[in-house]
Order: C-alpha cells, then structure tokens, then sequence
C-alpha cells in the first residue's frame, strides 16, 4: 500500500505554469542543480492532470518521485522509499505550502500542518531529525550513509 501527502490551498490553485515555474524554482535553489523537474504524462494520478516527475539523474534508484495537481486545491505526491527521497519531498512540499499559503497533510498522519520555509537545509538535518536512535551503531549509519550521499549531491547539501 502506497502512502500519498496533499497540499491543499484555500482557494484555487495557481495556474498549472505557474506551479510548474513555482516548482522548478524551488528546486534549483534548494537543492543547487542536482535534482531535476520535468513534465510528464504518467499511469497515475487523474486522468489528463499535469504532473511533474522530480529526480536526481543517473541515481534514481536514490531520488525519484511525482507530484501533481489531483483537484482545483490540491497538488499530491506519492511517498517513495528512502532518505534522498523523503527529504527531497519533504523539503518541496514545505516550500510549495509557505509559497502558496496552503496547508500539508498524509495519509500516514492525522494532524494537517502548515509548511516551514527552509526546513531541512541538509539531507544529515532532514535524517538527524528523523532518527530515533542515538545509540552509537545508528550514529555511525548515518555518517556512512552520508559519505554514500556525497558521492551524487554536494557536500554542503548532504551536512
């Protein structure tokens, strides 16, 4: 079972090139040109409603995941597994929801939330956050996972 997060507005959504701007911005300023946006026409999702596909290329076994517009109020991305994944979603949304005033939601999750501009500058802070362990085997994954990330994402992003 797949588990989907929404950002619902109060009005109507922008227009869908605007989102589709808005989007793309957000992307290249948070995370440096490493991730890429492209339009796609997928199996999922309404029929006929734009989506985005959102990637690191070459490494999308680590980082691939789509968002799009599933009604006049919300956009929708379905939760892909792994930390560059979770992170990159988490950061979009956050971004997409202060930008347009809207408010975040999961199905996995009872409470609605408004987005935090800048959260999570850094995949170490997005996975220290994350982790509820702090024994010293958790610490030690989480700094061989982030030399692993620092093959494909600048140092800076990964923290």
């Amino acid at each position: 079972m797949s588990n989907h997060a929404f950002l619902s507005v109060r009005g109507r959504l922008k227009a869908v090139a605007v989102i589709d701007a808005d989007l793309r911005k957000i992307v290249a300023r948070r995370f440096k040109g490493c991730v890429q946006v492209s339009s796609c026409d997928y199996d999922y999702g309404p029929e006929n409603e734009p989506m985005w596909h959102v990637c690191i290329s070459g490494h999308e076994n680590m980082c691939s995941w789509n968002i799009w517009v599933a009604s006049r109020r919300k956009l929708e991305t379905r939760h892909s597994h792994g930390d560059v994944n979770s992170w990159t979603q988490a950061v979009v949304l956050n971004e997409l929801a202060v930008l347009y005033d809207g408010l975040l939601s999961d199905e996995g999750v009872p409470d609605i939330w408004k987005g935090t501009a800048r959260k999570y500058p850094t995949l170490g802070s997005y996975m220290k956050a994350m982790s509820f362990s702090k024994s010293a085997y958790a610490t030690g994954i989480l700094r061989n996972l982030k030399e692993e990330y620092r093959k494909i994402l600048p140092a800076k992003l990964v923290g």
